[in-house]
């Protein structure tokens, strides 16, 4: 997904010089931009979270946490 965005942010640069800011082609673009950049947002895990402390019976279990897009 990277060359994509990065496409698109060149994509967008140019029009933006060329038309400026206000265009309607130019703010449909940095949505797009946008909406791509929330979802590829890094779902690394920290180990902390990744280990829980207790469960609900006092014994120490290991809880993988499931990150849906």
């Amino acid at each position: 997904m990277s060359r994509h965005l990065d496409n698109l942010k060149r994509l967008w640069s140019k029009l933006q010089l060329r038309y400026g800011n206000d265009d309607a082609l130019v703010l449909e673009v940095k949505r797009e931009i946008e909406a791509l950049e929330a979802r590829d947002k890094d779902y690394a895990v920290p180990y902390r979270n990744f280990i829980r402390a207790q469960s609900g019976d006092g014994v120490r279990s290991e809880i993988g946490v499931h990150l849906t897009r």
